[in-house]
């Protein structure tokens, strides 16, 4: 009786490639965004505006980052007040150190966006100089100190507008998408009301009745008036996925409403809505930047790029008030732009 003996066969490892729709929606749209260079450009330039808004007050300004001033050691002394300090700018520490001993770190511009010598000391429309590196404007105050703050309010209004009117848009949207009925012609109706006066005109009627005007006010004004357009894409991408299959087996399996709606129908529709906002934030720095220049933005204690313009009118010694904050403003919102095409190419692709 033979014995059969299996074949030895050797065994061969297959390494299966993966599939390019694995992963979620989010995560397949990140990578055939971040596949484009010029997209990577775009964020990278917008990340590092968003570096120097964060880091304006270590970058520019008139009180050192740390100093030690006789025995007495300071941190910070720009945001956090010392009453040994008050009123002192650079020049004047730097004196009491030479006097009482100690040392200082400076920041890369050592002036403030708001610093104005006096009388005697003032330089007006000064040319770019080793003190200056962009020159004064018609007050007395360093270019490049007012651009960095400027970028910090620029970058707020964007973001924060945005971030406000997408929460209103999104929460409304999606309401009245799901619900219909009542909630759905409220909606509609709050939606045309808003809609029936040009955004920036009702935005400037605004500013001139409530008259004084702060930077986070103007954030809520603009967030408050811009969420009609983006709860209309909520809307109606609510009310394309109420028909998908999945949530018919939601729905069937006793689910609720809420949970319907937030968990397996907004996942889908936030998408086309992100896209969306991406545009309204280069909306919401161009109305920031018309309504400054025209004097009814953020105040002149909140440099800001229609400021810079502003004074390149009044002040016509120096272009280059005029050419930076212009140039910025047209490469950021071009950014902005771009980036918001290769969201929806992503996003659409996925």
């Amino acid at each position: 009786m033979s014995i059969l003996r299996p074949s030895l066969i050797p065994l061969r490892l297959v390494r299966r490639r993966p599939s390019s729709r694995r992963g979620s929606f989010f995560s397949r749209a990140g990578r055939r965004f971040i596949a484009k260079r010029l997209n990577r450009f775009c964020l990278w330039f917008v990340g590092g505006l968003c570096a120097v808004a964060l880091a304006a007050d270590l970058l520019a300004s008139d009180q050192p980052i740390a100093c030690r001033v006789g025995t007495e050691t300071f941190i910070l002394p720009g945001l956090w007040s010392h009453a040994s300090l008050s009123g002192q700018n650079n020049d004047d520490i730097l004196d009491a150190i030479a006097i009482h001993g100690g040392w200082a770190w400076l920041p890369l511009v050592p002036h403030g966006p708001n610093k104005v010598r006096d009388i005697v000391g003032v330089e007006r429309l000064a040319t770019p100089s080793a003190k200056h590196v962009l020159g004064t404007d018609d007050s007395g105050r360093d270019v490049l100190a007012r651009l960095i703050h400027g970028t910090r309010t620029m970058i707020a209004v964007a973001f924060g507008s945005t971030a406000l009117y997408l929460a209103v848009a999104i929460l409304l949207g999606a309401v009245a998408g799901y619900f219909g009925g009542l909630v759905d012609r409220v909606t509609l109706r709050l939606i045309e009301t808003f809609s029936a006066f040009p955004t920036f005109f009702l935005i400037l009627g605004i500013q001139g009745v409530i008259g004084v005007t702060s930077l986070w006010q103007l954030v809520l004004v603009i967030g408050l008036t811009r969420w009609t357009d983006l709860a209309r894409v909520t809307r109606g991408e609510v009310l394309r996925l109420m028909h998908e299959d999945y949530v018919f087996a939601a729905q069937a399996l006793g689910m609720s409403p809420r949970r319907v709606l937030w968990r397996h129908i907004m996942p889908g529709a936030v998408g086309p809505v992100l896209v969306a906002a991406n545009f309204g934030a280069a909306s919401a720095i161009l109305i920031e930047s018309t309504l400054s220049f025209l004097g009814f933005g953020v105040p002149s204690t909140s440099p800001s790029f229609g400021q810079l313009i502003t004074d390149a009118f009044y002040g016509g010694g120096n272009p280059l008030l005029l050419l930076l904050p212009g140039s910025l403003l047209v490469a950021t919102v071009l950014c902005i732009h771009l980036l918001g095409d290769g969201l929806r190419d992503a996003v659409e692709g996925s």
